[in-house]
């Protein structure tokens, strides 16, 4: 962890995440419009066991709410059978600060650390190749 990461890795424990947004998204009184699923279909009876499942978690909360930023859940089928809840927040996301990040790898690490064991001098003309010994 870098200098710094662990006290903001704290900060959130103790106060929570706040997104950081470029600009609000957009707030609807109502749903935006969606096709659900049939009345009695197999999705839509796992799509109202999901939310039942969710809110018995305390993963999400039902309001009263009327106004607010509406994101469209629904379910995919696992390979090992059943369904998997999923929040498209692709909408939200146009409002998100985009923050650089790359995944490292072990494969990355091992080529960091074989470039890191070689040792340079001089300018960038002349440039020597110290190998270790």
């Amino acid at each position: 962890m870098a200098i710094g990461e662990e006290a903001w890795v704290l900060s959130i424990l103790r106060k929570g995440y706040k997104i950081p947004f470029t600009s609000l998204p957009p707030v609807t009184s109502a749903p935006l419009g969606f096709r659900s699923y049939p009345p009695g279909s197999k999705k839509g009876k796992a799509l109202e066991f999901e939310v039942q499942r969710l809110l018995t978690k305390g993963a999400i909360e039902e309001t009263s709410a009327k106004s607010g930023f509406y994101s469209h859940l629904f379910v995919v089928p696992k390979n090992t059978g059943g369904f998997r809840p999923i929040l498209d927040l692709s909408t939200l996301n146009r409002y998100v600060t985009t923050i650089p990040f790359r995944m490292e790898t072990v494969s990355i690490r091992t080529v960091s650390c074989q470039v890191a064991e070689l040792g340079y001098s001089g300018h960038r003309q002349s440039t020597k190749h110290i190998l270790p010994g």
